[in-house]
């Protein structure tokens, strides 16, 4: 029965669209078969963009080898590919460059989700420079964008660097200020993240609404003070959240 069933859906593996939502389930659903996902698309005679983005986000450690295979096979990315090989990948810092001049190369720069992506992927190697520059040719910068360049400041030891990208955002939301307060209080500046929350509380409260995560931070910042006043604040906004 399962030789019979195995057939079948090999079988079904030559028809496009059938194959991508058998490959999307085996790889990418709740309970993933990743080593069903892997033999059906060894089994795709020609597999498409789709099959190899969907197989690349399956297969984190092995999406370089998977990506070669796509150049040799001549099927074109797009900037999701470069997205999945930059975020899933935890890529080495030789990879990280040859995918960014790649993606310079296909003017993918522009896209958000790709830029946020390679600034993460360069911080995450302490190349700091090399996320400001980024982050600087990049033309349409989201506020994704700001808070992974932010946080990867703050990863490696720049906070005063990070204050000045928070400053430098346009729209700040909770994403922000709970990135720029936790990491305060990751690094030690209590009283600095005190005082970040305050500003929300007095400037940005109407627009802006904290969330659990930075009210988590702010009772630790307030905990390592002694910032009795803001601790009792929280509290009392948390309860009424809840009521």
């Amino acid at each position: 029965m399962q030789i019979h069933a195995y057939v079948i859906t090999i079988f079904l593996t030559h028809f496009t669209f059938i194959s991508r939502k058998l490959l999307a389930f085996c790889a990418l659903s709740p309970h993933a078969y990743l080593r069903h996902a892997h033999t059906l698309f060894s089994c795709i005679p020609f597999p498409t963009l789709f099959h190899y983005n969907t197989i690349i986000a399956a297969f984190s450690r092995r999406s370089s080898s998977l990506f070669l295979r796509m150049l040799n096979n001549t099927v074109r990315h797009n900037a999701r590919t470069f997205t999945l090989l930059l975020s899933k990948a935890s890529p080495s810092l030789s990879f990280i460059q040859q995918l960014h001049s790649l993606i310079l190369r296909l003017c993918h720069l522009a896209d958000p989700y790709v830029a946020t992506s390679l600034v993460t992927a360069y911080s995450n190697h302490a190349c700091t420079q090399a996320a400001h520059h980024v982050f600087n040719e990049s033309p349409n910068k989201n506020i994704a964008c700001y808070t992974s360049l932010l946080t990867g400041y703050c990863n490696n030891d720049l906070v005063y660097e990070a204050k000045k990208v928070f400053d430098a955002i346009p729209d700040k939301n909770d994403v922000s200020y709970n990135a720029m307060v936790s990491d305060y209080v990751r690094n030690g500046f209590f009283r600095e993240a005190i005082q970040l929350f305050r500003d929300l509380k007095n400037n940005c409260f109407a627009i802006v609404k904290p969330n659990n995560s930075l009210l988590v931070s702010v009772l630790g910042a307030c905990v390592a003070t002694d910032a009795f006043e803001e601790r009792k604040w929280v509290h009392s906004y948390v309860h009424r959240m809840e009521s």
